[in-house]
């Protein structure tokens, strides 16, 4: 090797291969002198149960089989959708159930509700307290005509995914004017006007509108 090194630091031409192979020749026929003259180390001692090694080759992964043939068909796992776009459609079981109420509550001969008749809806179908119900009346009544039919209501609430909203996002798309997504002052009016015309404890501002608003 220290050959071959200061051949190569001079810059003449090295044969490695042939070099390599005379040393291999010359290494492998004084193998059988060199440990001829050292006395072979003793065998290790076996018992009649064998040595823990052997005991432990016995039950090796390659006497059960390789466990990569375990990972050799992998399987596609179907990962549910959770994200939706306009909120998670509600299950089948909560949709007809909603159904069932509400053709119940629209069952009348205008197959509609007025204000005041609104508030069972947004308390039993909604589940929302009573002075939200003149804002949501007002939210599916677009067109102001004073009356919410039942197809209108299913649009809004059931196949617009409210159902399954939580209670603060409800609130929320209920309050919010179209187009906003973010809620101002001029948008709790329509709660408060409901709370000062129907709770029992603020009935003395009722006579005194000029109170009404500082309230």
């Amino acid at each position: 090797v220290k050959s071959l090194i200061n051949d190569a630091k001079a810059g003449t031409a090295v044969n490695a291969c042939a070099n390599f192979s005379n040393v291999n020749a010359v290494g492998s026929n004084s193998l059988p002198s060199m440990f001829s003259s050292v006395n072979a180390p003793p065998l290790s001692p076996r018992s009649s149960s064998g040595s823990p090694r052997s005991s432990k080759q016995k039950s090796s992964p390659s006497a059960l089989g390789s466990p990569l043939k375990l990972f050799s068909d992998p399987m596609q796992e179907v990962i549910p959708q959770f994200y939706f776009q306009n909120g998670r459609p509600p299950t089948k079981e909560l949709k007809e159930q909603s159904l069932s109420k509400i053709n119940h509550l629209f069952n009348n001969p205008l197959n509609g509700l007025l204000i005041d008749e609104f508030k069972i809806v947004t308390k039993e179908v909604c589940k929302l307290p009573s002075f939200l119900s003149s804002a949501l009346f007002r939210k599916i009544d677009v067109d102001c005509v004073g009356i919410v039919t039942r197809d209108a209501f299913i649009t809004y609430w059931v196949d617009g995914n409210m159902l399954t909203m939580d209670v603060a996002t409800q609130i929320f798309e209920i309050l919010k004017r179209p187009g906003h997504k973010y809620l101002t002052q001029v948008d709790f009016r329509p709660i408060l006007r409901e709370l000062l015309a129907t709770h029992p404890g603020l009935k003395f501002l009722q006579n005194t509108p000029e109170f009404q608003d500082r309230y």
